[in-house]
């Protein structure tokens, strides 16, 4: 019996040149889900028959080896990985987020090596058109609304406050706190607030002159984030 399970044991350790036969003799399988497991323990040798005998990355892979891997293992990664299509390439680049500058520099170092094409040069020069367009069309926006504070508060100031008077008091603090509270339904609240306190005309008129300094400001302030990010990835792909 000892004799038989040492030739058993010889058998399932036997190598091969097969990678998918190799990576049984670690006790996995050829699963993507075992491959996952590979990249989290981050075992270059089991990840390197995974590549070897063809494992694409798909957008699972790409997380785990950012997220669990060593320097080595993602740069085994980017050199011998292919990647399953076209879309792993784009949704990568669309989860960087540079507020977590360590990771998003190791997610593009390997994207750059694993998706450096046409294809993903011309979507992320799409990206950052998209994102300038839509930050241009922002502050435009905002800039017509408020193109001054003067502007600003003869608007909301007309007939001596007599309007905005009738609207702060339909407001509804409660109503207002179950979902997002514009600004401009803040100085209502503040106005109302200032009506039931009796307080002076001129009270009223400090919060508008607040309110138009603070909308005025933000069309040159506008979180133009998401440009700034698609501009570096450009670069990186360019």
């Amino acid at each position: 019996m000892l004799d038989v399970k040492r030739n058993t044991e010889g058998l399932k350790k036997e190598t091969s040149a097969d990678p998918r036969k190799e990576v049984a003799n670690f006790g996995f399988s050829w699963s993507q889900s075992d491959f996952y497991k590979s990249l989290r323990q981050d075992d270059p040798n089991l990840v390197g028959l995974y590549l070897s005998g063809g494992m694409p990355i798909d957008r699972h892979a790409l997380d785990e080896v950012v997220t669990h891997g060593s320097d080595s293992l993602q740069a085994l990664v980017a050199s011998q990985g292919k990647v399953k299509n076209q879309a792993v390439c784009d949704d990568g680049l669309d989860s960087v987020n540079f507020e977590w500058e360590s990771k998003a520099n190791a997610l593009l170092g390997v994207l750059g090596a694993l998706c450096k094409n046409d294809q993903t040069r011309d979507y992320a020069r799409r990206r950052l058109k998209e994102a300038e367009d839509a930050y241009s069309t922002e502050v435009a926006a905002l800039r017509a609304e408020f193109p001054s504070e003067e502007k600003c508060f003869q608007a909301e100031w007309r007939g001596d406050g007599r309007q905005l008077r009738e609207e702060a008091l339909d407001a509804n603090g409660a109503a207002a706190l179950k979902g997002r509270v514009s600004a401009r339904t803040i100085l209502l609240l503040e106005v109302k607030s200032l009506l039931i306190a009796q307080q002076p005309a001129g009270a009223m008129m400090s919060e508008v002159k607040k309110y138009c300094q603070r909308q005025v400001a933000r069309a040159a302030s506008v979180d133009d984030r998401e440009a700034k990010k698609w501009a570096r990835i450009a670069k990186a792909f360019s």
